[in-house]
């Protein structure tokens, strides 16, 4: 086999395992902004079984994640702090300034996310499969 295709197939099989490619949004909506971004938020997945998934997630500045569904409650851990826009389904912004090493708890949700900023921010999210409607 090629290395080519040897590094090609492990990828492939994690697209599958998650069912979408890393940074798309899991059910994209109309709310999702017209407007083309600077930038796209970077999914790397950290860790996936049958009860958690663990995504690290960098927001550059003037990223927009698009609409995406949270269908398993979570923590978000920052790891590079700044300021994020959580933008609800019903259009409501709420600005946040984060800091490395705050952490919370969120249950499941629909939304986008936007860093309006000048610095990246990089959080680590960490989805319980058993907690929740999809589980």
């Amino acid at each position: 086999m090629s290395p080519a295709r040897r590094t090609a197939l492990p990828a492939i099989a994690l697209l599958l395992l998650i069912g979408m490619p890393p940074s798309a949004p899991a059910r994209p909506g109309p709310e999702a902004s017209a407007s083309p971004c600077a930038a796209e938020p970077a999914r790397r997945v950290v860790l996936e079984d049958d009860s958690w998934r663990m995504v690290e997630i960098t927001y550059p500045p003037g990223s927009e994640s698009g609409v995406h569904e949270h269908p398993w409650p979570r923590t978000v851990y920052v790891l590079e702090g700044g300021t994020l826009e959580l933008i609800g389904e019903d259009g409501a912004v709420r600005t946040v300034a984060v800091s490395a090493g705050d952490a919370q708890a969120r249950g499941p949700e629909r939304h986008r996310v936007r860093n309006p900023g000048e610095t990246a921010v990089r959080v680590l999210e960490t989805e319980w499969k058993r907690g929740g409607p999809a589980g």
